[in-house]
């Protein structure tokens, strides 16, 4: 082979190797910035749905509290009420909600499952799975749901779930008993 052939097709390979590796560098910086936007804008929703999910529920949780944590008819009417005015001006007007996974939604749709089936008036409580609507401790069942709403966020986001400690010091362990 010629010595210009060789020193030709060195300088392909060599220019074709520097244009990956410049190729694949800006690829790799691309998705980098691209993946920590698309992180930020999960965690502003998840940030956004456990504030408005706290909206909703801790209306509803401090009324069972003042009716002694069991719902009768009328109670369960006037709770409905409180749970969809709140639930109106709260969860509606989150953006991001693409930006979650489909175990986030899920969980919330059980909350709101939860929600519906609690207060849901006697002619309408077969439509609703009856553990949620026969359940004799409604407040610790939605209790239990914002936790699972909580817990399957942090696992989402890559945040370390609450220690013993620290579910002590907030009182969540002392909620969850009752």
């Amino acid at each position: 082979m010629e010595e210009s052939t060789v020193v030709a097709i060195l300088s392909v390979i060599a220019s074709s190797a520097v244009a990956a590796l410049s190729l694949w560098l800006n690829y790799k910086d691309r998705s980098s910035s691209h993946r920590e936007f698309l992180y930020e804008k999960q965690i502003d929703a998840y940030d956004a749905v456990l504030e408005a999910m706290g909206r909703v529920i801790q209306p509803c949780l401090d009324f069972m509290d003042s009716y002694g944590y069991k719902l009768t008819s009328d109670t369960r009417a006037e709770m409905r009420d409180l749970f969809l005015k709140h639930y109106r001006n709260n969860l509606f007007e989150i953006k991001g909600w693409t930006f979650l996974p489909a175990e986030v939604i899920r969980e919330i749709n059980r909350v709101l499952v939860i929600l519906y089936s609690i207060t849901a008036p006697d002619a309408q409580a077969h439509k609703w799975p009856p553990e949620f609507v026969q359940s004799k401790n409604p407040y610790g069942l939605l209790m239990d749901a914002e936790n699972r709403v909580h817990n399957v966020v942090r696992q989402a986001a890559g945040i370390e779930p609450l220690s013993t400690e620290i579910r002590k010091i907030t009182g969540v362990q002392e909620r969850e008993r009752e």
